[in-house]
């Protein structure tokens, strides 16, 4: 009863600022806009239709006038995981019993260094308050993190191995006798209390391309890239990069990150870049922090990234779509992570055209896809 009265509050407040302030929620300020009448009935019609409030319906520029000339549409998204989902299953009925090589970072980690493709090196991992040092095959107990006199985390990148968007990821540096947590002192009396409620993948932290680091230097900004396996071959298929803003440690959607296309054919930016602040979707053609613009602006080895992940993913060979977590270093590309159940949201919101890719490489039985007012154009993938 609570979820479900807390589901209603948080439905009803996205439908209030929908409908409160148009023009100053607006992402496209230079076009014109729809009628503050015209905008009600877009967000009640589509509260109806899908039984939730429409919480990228500025990001999405549904309130544009002139919206019908642009060829993007929306994709709900569990229909969307659901066609995502039935071309794993014709690829390899028994798919989910391949899921955890993806799903678990640190056994991702091990299989995708084994091949010879860069990945962060592996620390150590710590479950059940051990240290395990996957090269030496030393086990420690959690507490020697008080009294071990090399300090095993110097300077690393801790993630709890199961953990998406993010969530649980923190950077422990020592610097001259002190401990710090994602760049804020920390009491080593603490340390074995972060990992007390779950398991971590522990690695070096990346040093970034000076490139990506002009972005935004307070995380490391990544490519996300998708790869399908198309007519029996695995081919490239959207790509945005990640930049991270605030001072953050991540650059992902829920920690506040900026998406930005990515023209796979020139490696470089396109020209906006979306995020989300507190329910209220922002776009953005400038960094707001570093003023770096993103139009044409070029991304180190990315063609050599493109290259890797589509070889890679041919040992992936039971997963039909893979959203490759790819960073750039003065030395080339590095795979921080990989996922199985990346979201369509932010690839649609960096190509018009992602309707027609989609129909291209999850061709099959039927997909809803929803015009700008919600209503359901039953579309036929071919």
């Amino acid at each position: 009863m609570r979820l479900i009265f807390f589901l209603i509050k948080k439905h009803l407040k996205v439908l209030l600022n929908n409908i409160s302030c148009p023009e100053k929620l607006t992402c496209y300020p230079a076009e014109k806009q729809k009628s503050k009448l015209r905008i009600f009935f877009d967000n009640l019609a589509w509260l109806l239709r899908f039984h939730h409030a429409n919480e990228y319906y500025y990001l999405w520029g549904f309130d544009r006038k002139n919206y019908e000339q642009y060829k993007q549409k929306y994709i709900n998204g569990k229909i969307c995981r659901k066609v995502i989902n039935r071309k794993k299953r014709e690829l390899c009925p028994n798919f989910e019993s391949y899921d955890i090589i993806i799903h678990d970072k640190f056994i991702a980690s091990q299989y995708i260094e084994s091949l010879g493709f860069p990945v962060p090196k592996t620390i150590a991992l710590i479950n059940n308050n051990s240290i395990l040092l996957p090269k030496s095959g030393k086990e420690l107990p959690l507490d020697c993190l008080l009294t071990e006199k090399k300090r095993i985390f110097r300077d690393c990148i801790c993630k709890p191995v199961a953990d998406e968007k993010g969530h649980g990821v923190f950077h422990l540096k020592i610097k001259r006798g002190s401990l710090f947590l994602n760049n804020n002192r920390f009491e080593f009396r603490q340390l074995p209390n972060l990992f007390s409620s779950s398991k971590y993948i522990i690695q070096e932290r990346v040093i970034q391309h000076k490139n990506m680091a002009a972005l935004n230097p307070h995380c490391v900004n990544t490519i996300r890239l998708v790869t399908c396996i198309h007519k029996g071959d695995v081919v490239p298929f959207s790509a945005v990069v990640r930049i991270g803003r605030k001072g953050n440690i991540t650059d992902n959607w829920d920690t506040g990150g900026i998406f930005v296309g990515v023209d796979i054919e020139k490696g470089c930016l396109k020209k906006d870049g979306f995020t989300m602040e507190i329910n209220v979707g922002k776009r953005y053609e400038i960094h707001p922090e570093t003023a770096i613009k993103f139009h044409g602006y070029k991304i180190p080895f990315c063609n050599q990234a493109i290259n890797l992940a589509v070889k890679l993913h041919k040992y992936f060979y039971c997963t039909h779509s893979i959203g490759w977590d790819i960073a750039i270093t003065p030395k080339g590309p590095v795979f921080i992570e990989c996922n199985q159940g990346w979201s369509p949201y932010t690839h649609l919101l960096v190509e018009d055209n992602f309707m027609d890719k989609f129909r291209e490489m999850f061709s099959g039985k039927q997909v809803a896809s929803q015009s700008h007012h919600g209503t359901v154009a039953g579309n036929e993938i071919p």
